[in-house]
């Protein structure tokens, strides 16, 4: 739902739209419009003739150029608003048109070319002088049209008919003889029936790749996913709004350094210095060649890269390594297995354009942006069948545990929830036991996982040595640049975390957390990638009130381990996000005080967990 417009009496008043008050229907419309991002097209005179308010106008994703009126005309208590769009199309406007079929039968004629140079060339001059080429190639097969050549996605014989039917119309205008209105009809019949196959067959097309592997899913998740408006500025500290692009930025890029810094770790804790040991060791130890890539390995991920055409920090698209010719897998498969040899990643794959999406509106505060990295395609086609063989090993090693979901195969969101519901249910169902979760929040996990304590953890966890010193290899020299409208920031270093586009980054993040839930054995907890969920039960032989005190005790203590988790892998906790539940039979219950490291922990009374609104008082879930 990238584009939105709403047009009709709201019958709600605000000063935001030039009321002169508010009312409620105001106020809950306005806290929409500030969460979602999207503006309002607002008259500047009242459009109600009784109340002489402004309760008519428009809501759009983005309102700037758009004009409107208020007319006198009419004898209704609503006076009639025109509306003026800010769209048009300028016939000398231009749009990129690429002739796929010349840049696909180019890049066959000099596939031997490639193929030859590819055992010529060490691997990080050679990725980067290919995805220069298949960049300036896809310039080069590419032609600017102008708006007014621009036709519709039709077959050619289509076009066509709809050509002659407006030559047929316009013949009719003209002469207003009865043979030319007959031929003008029987021409426009045909074209409506050819239309309406063309169309059918589309659509038939579409229902039959949704009832194949479950594709139903790949088309419904982009229809109903939260729309996320684009961040037009930034809120600076003095609560003024910056729109140059080059401050902005300068702005994150200052930001982005001191978030992705070398985190400081304490000499006096074992668990670091144990990290800190064998994250040296690693460094240590030679590169060590990884098992052969096979032909058929790179075909299949290939095959699922989803064409998309945003580019990467190489200039490249996924959509334009999927016009690639077949043949050029060979180049591909060979690339990686020299790089594979060296147990080595490419050194131009490892920096990221990173473009922010915002948390909260149009003019977001720094802390309010998520980063996402859009990596070099070919090396993110490297990291996914590297992923496949940690998965692999991860099941072949059983390295599951049953707490734990979210990003792997076989363990959906639906399955977490399920579980949360039925354990709360089971505790609830005796007379007067209640249950209190406490719902984790760790502040920007992905972006904060400590080098030496995952190093650590995997090699715990038994992960080949190879496989190890290849992921020490794929985290170390990372960069970024922040990318806004036509702006780059300067190139700043990555010391921690993994980057958010990576297919490696949550199954790192997973491992990374494995042992968590080793922490609370006595206890029930629930993880989704890093949303995690302490259950504690109260007993049945005791009465509530004094259920509640030993909640409140054994609170405390885990609280405890939650901290020394999070201190020795320097993971730290959002204390302002981590709420607890109650979740009870009682009418009138007491409610447990807890504190993590002297903060408070806020009761509430329901909790959104994983998309589902919690309610405790009566177990319902919405």
């Amino acid at each position: 739902m990238n584009h939105l417009f709403f047009f009709g009496d709201f019958n709600a008043k605000h000063s935001h739209w030039n009321c002169t008050k508010s009312n409620p229907s105001g106020n809950q419309l306005f806290n929409w419009l500030e969460k979602s991002g999207v503006e309002v097209i607002a008259p500047k005179r009242a459009t109600s003739r009784r109340s002489n308010a402004v309760i008519d106008f428009g809501i759009t994703h983005d309102a700037s150029g758009w004009k409107n009126e208020v007319l006198e005309e009419g004898t209704s208590d609503h006076r009639p608003i025109l509306f003026q769009s800010s769209y048009c199309i300028d016939e000398g406007s231009l749009f990129r048109k690429t002739n796929w079929n010349i840049f696909t039968f180019f890049l066959s004629i000099i596939f031997e070319y490639w193929n030859t140079l590819v055992y010529n060339l060490d691997v990080n001059s050679f990725i980067e002088l290919f995805s220069l080429f298949l960049s300036a190639l896809w310039d080069r097969c590419s032609v600017y049209a102008s708006v007014e050549k621009f036709r519709p996605p039709w077959p050619p014989s289509l076009v066509l008919l709809a050509r002659e039917v407006n030559k047929c119309r316009r013949r009719y205008r003209r002469s207003k003889i009865p043979n030319h209105l007959e031929n003008f009809l029987s021409v426009k019949r045909i074209f409506t029936e050819e239309r309406c196959q063309f169309l059918q067959k589309q659509c038939e097309k579409k229902l039959s790749w949704m009832n194949e592997n479950q594709n139903i899913w790949k088309y419904v998740k982009p229809i109903f996913h939260t729309f996320t408006s684009p961040f037009r500025g930034l809120t600076l500290e003095n609560n003024n709004n910056e729109m140059n692009p080059n401050k902005i930025v300068e702005i994150l890029a200052d930001h982005y350094e001191k978030h992705f810094e070398t985190p400081s770790y304490n000499r006096s804790n074992n668990a670091h210095r144990h990290s800190m040991c064998i994250y040296e060791e690693i460094a240590s130890t030679p590169d060590l060649p990884l098992e052969q890539i096979r032909y058929e390995d790179v075909l299949k991920e290939w095959n699922k890269i989803r064409p998309k055409k945003s580019t990467d920090s190489a200039d490249t698209s996924a959509f334009l390594l999927k016009k690639l010719p077949i043949q050029f897998i060979t180049t591909i498969t060979v690339l990686f297995n020299r790089c594979a040899e060296k147990g080595d990643f490419f050194r131009s794959a490892k920096h990221a354009k990173v473009v922010c999406i915002s948390k909260e509106g149009l003019f977001p505060t720094v802390n309010k942006l998520r980063p996402i990295s859009l990596l070099p395609n070919i090396g993110k086609l490297y990291e996914r069948i590297v992923h496949q063989r940690i998965v692999s090993w991860c099941y072949a090693k059983n390295i599951y545990i049953d707490e734990q979901s979210g990003f792997t195969a076989g363990r959906r969101l639906q399955t977490r929830i399920l579980s949360l519901i039925e354990d709360l249910r089971l505790t609830v169902a005796a007379c007067n036991r209640p249950a209190l979760v406490i719902f984790v929040d760790f502040l920007s996990a992905f972006d904060k996982m400590w080098y030496p304590a995952l190093i650590a953890n995997l090699k715990t966890s038994g992960m080949p040595t190879a496989l190890l010193k290849w992921i020490y290899n794929w985290l170390q020299n990372r960069t970024l640049s922040i990318n806004f409208g036509e702006a780059y920031s300067r190139t700043i270093p990555i010391f921690v975390g993994a980057p958010q586009g990576s297919v490696l980054a949550a199954t790192l993040f997973r491992l990374h957390v494995h042992f968590l839930p080793s922490r609370f054995l006595a206890l029930i907890s629930h993880m989704f990638a890093d949303d995690l969920a302490i259950q504690i039960s109260g007993d049945l032989d005791k009465k509530f009130s004094k259920t509640i005190a030993e909640l409140e005790a054994r609170a405390k203590v885990t609280l405890e381990r939650l901290g020394k988790f999070s201190d020795d892998i320097i993971l730290p906790i959002n204390i302002n996000k981590t709420k607890a539940l109650l979740v009870h039979n009682v009418v009138a219950p007491p409610k447990p005080k807890l504190k993590f490291r002297d903060q408070p922990i806020e009761i509430v009374k329901n909790y959104k967990y994983l998309g589902i609104d919690m309610m405790p008082s009566s177990l319902k879930f919405i």
